[in-house]
């Protein structure tokens, strides 16, 4: 059955297509296209740190990091306020293992600023992912295109992979309700076949 790790790596920053063959038939068309409806991360998605709007750069307060410059202007991360809410709703961070509670959170709101400052440097970006599946080349299902899914990690290959295996297992439902109608039909045609035999 299909999986993610049999969808290959995007890595590019186009729109993107490949097909994934598969035994009994069948092919599963990935298509990978950059999102740009879907805005920051930090307005867009729960779990962030504060970040301010743009803003002058020499109006940085207390606590907080540029996160992102353009000429005189920047995006303010306040870290400190990021540290408290990381303790407050008890972020974590892959390797924060063994670490207290304040470094726990330190640690958090450091994985969300380099998280957030690699998305405002363009290393990573939201995507839209459409998965189409054929059978013999014929088209059995496609899911509608879905978006906001970020395109570093392994995520949209699971989204890809979960869809293609939903309209495969469909497929194969609805082919083998219609072997077992068709048999049954020919089951029907044969006996009344034989009931119409001429006696003399």
């Amino acid at each position: 059955m299909l999986t993610e790790n049999d969808i290959p790596q995007y890595t590019g920053r186009n729109d993107w297509t490949d097909t994934v063959t598969l035994k009994d038939g069948y092919s599963v068309r990935v298509n990978v296209v950059r999102d740009e409806y879907f805005g920051e991360p930090w307005k867009e998605c729960d779990g962030h740190g504060p970040v301010s709007d743009w803003r002058p750069r020499d109006s940085k307060r207390p606590g907080e990091r540029v996160l992102h410059s353009d000429r005189n202007s920047c995006l303010f991360y306040d870290f400190a306020g990021a540290v408290a809410l990381a303790r407050r709703d008890g972020w974590g961070s892959k390797g924060d293992e063994g670490l207290t509670g304040g470094a726990k959170a330190a640690h958090a709101a450091e994985a969300d600023f380099e998280y957030l400052r690699r998305w405002c440097n363009g290393e990573w970006y939201y995507v839209v992912v459409g998965v189409e599946v054929s059978r013999r080349s014929a088209v059995v299902g496609e899911v509608d295109y879905c978006g906001g899914i970020e395109s570093e990690g392994d995520y949209w290959r699971e989204h890809a992979a979960d869809n293609a295996r939903w309209i495969i297992a469909a497929d194969q439902k609805a082919r083998k309700a219609a072997a077992v109608a068709k048999r049954k039909e020919t089951i029907e045609r044969a006996h009344w076949a034989a009931r119409d035999v001429a006696t003399v």
